[in-house]
């Protein structure tokens, strides 16, 4: 990251396993949320998990509708149809989706100052 000399801000919540000590690194800034702030914060809670699970619920739904139109017996979703969900769920979050994430957490004032090189 410092060669491309690209910033990274890393923003941890107050859970006892995140140490305290100081660490000293020359293009990461790490951000300690306040306690018990974590869920109004986070970009990941705000709205991203949350397309992920729209997706994930919505597929599980019309997998069971078809199901029940051709009459089979309900058949609970095995651990590789998840996964496989999940990845497609994730696949369809979009950039935009993450950049308003971002915007909306009050963290970063610019929505120009978030990279538009998401990986």
């Amino acid at each position: 990251m410092r060669e491309q000399q690209r910033h990274i801000l890393l923003r941890v919540d107050n859970v006892s396993s995140h140490n305290d000590e100081p660490v000293e690194l020359s293009n990461v800034v790490i951000h300690k949320l306040p306690p018990n702030t974590t869920a109004a914060l986070q970009p990941m809670d705000q709205g991203i998990i949350k397309s992920l699970k729209d997706y994930y619920r919505t597929t599980k739904q019309e997998a069971e509708l078809d199901m029940f139109y051709r009459s089979e017996n309900y058949k609970p979703v095995d651990i590789y149809t998840a996964m496989k969900w999940c990845s497609e769920g994730w696949s369809g979050v979009s950039t935009k989706t993450i950049r308003n994430c971002w915007s909306h957490s009050g963290i970063v004032k610019d929505e120009f100052a978030i990279s538009t090189e998401l990986t």
